[in-house]
Order: C-alpha cells, then structure tokens, then sequence
C-alpha cells in the first residue's frame, strides 16, 4: 500500500494550514497543495491507528453520513482498493469554558464567611464528563487531562470518556480561582459538573 491518502476538492484554499479527520480518528495539520489535495500519511493520528486495515474494517459504502468519502488506497503493484469512510477537514479552533469567580461561603469552603477579599487557590478538581477527549484543565496554567477507563488504563484519543475524573490542577493563590478547560483538537466534550476543591487564605 502506499504510505498514506491523498483528499481533494480544497482547491478553494491553497496553501491554508486544515485540520484533517479520517474516520474519527484526529489526523493533525496540513498544508493544503496549490491543486487543493491534501496528503495525509498513515499512523499520523496520536495512537497511529490510521492503517489501511483500520480503514477497511470501518468502511461502509451504504452509510448515509454526508461526510463519507470515497479513499482509493493504492499496493506496491498497482491495485486499488476503495473505502468509504468519514473525512472531514476545517480551520483549527479553541473552544473554552470558565467556571465564575466563587464567592459564597459555601464555594470556597470557608467558616468564616463570604469569599470576596479572600486569596484562594483551587489544587483539585472533581469532573463529570460525557463523551470527551483532548481536554486540557487548570487554574493559573492549563494541562493536558489523562482520561482513564475503569480499570485505570489511559484511553486511546479513539475511545470516547464517560465518567468522573478527580485529579488535582496547576492554580496560583489569587482573587479568582475560575477554573478553565479547553479544547483546541477536533473532539467532542460535554461537561456535565464541575467541583473545585479550594485554599483560602483568611485574614
């Protein structure tokens, strides 16, 4: 087989930097040619699951998807062979969330009354997710999340999580502690709950 695919039909963007997903997998970016094909290697996706055999295990022709395409895949002899599968290709973007400021005595856990004044910092995070992958969190700095299955072992960005996930954050002592998570690859993420565990400086 040869190396990898050739997509076309960006011919409307030359030379633009797209973000490519072949058959759910997220492929990276690429420079769209001045003929507006896209050359896309195999095993480029972060687990290297892009092989001509995953793509033929989840062609399917009859599919009503309307982002199925057609991928001719090429052997060192000249044989073709042809799958159907879901190819999608747009600009990069970030997509981000941001708890509000928590103020309540309730919010910040403290016994000594409403939060305004009050230093803080945010050092865990407890998080329901519902269908996620790629997700970075944090207070002060933003880190990549590893999302476990129930036996612990960390996902491949192929297998969606469902769950909650506690694990403690980068945050600095200041009047805010908003808690960020952001997404900036292709992948879905629906937050359903977020709960900080905060420090509170007293006066």
């Amino acid at each position: 087989m040869t190396d990898g695919v050739t997509l076309s039909g960006a011919w409307t963007v030359p030379y633009a930097s797209v973000a490519v997903e072949i058959a759910g997998l997220d492929c990276g970016n690429f420079v769209v040619g001045n003929d507006g094909t896209i050359f896309v290697p195999f095993g480029s996706d972060p687990d290297g699951l892009l092989t001509p055999g995953y793509l033929r295990s989840v062609s399917n022709r009859f599919s009503s998807d309307p982002s199925l395409a057609a991928l001719v895949l090429t052997d060192s002899d000249s044989n073709t062979l042809t799958v159907y599968v879901q190819v999608v290709t747009g600009y990069v973007y970030s997509s981000t969330g941001t708890l509000l400021r928590p103020s309540a005595e309730s919010q910040i856990k403290s016994g000594l009354g409403a939060g305004v004044g009050k230093t803080r910092r945010a050092h865990w995070v407890g998080v329901l997710f519902q269908s996620a992958q790629g997700v970075s969190m944090g207070g002060a700095t933003l880190r990549d999340l590893i999302l476990t299955d129930a036996g612990g072992t960390e996902t491949t960005k192929s297998i969606l999580f469902t769950g909650v996930l506690a694990t403690p954050i980068d945050d600095d002592y200041g009047y805010d502690s908003g808690i960020t998570w952001q997404i900036s690859r292709p992948y879905p993420c629906t937050v359903v709950s977020v709960n900080t565990f905060i420090e509170t400086s007293e006066r």
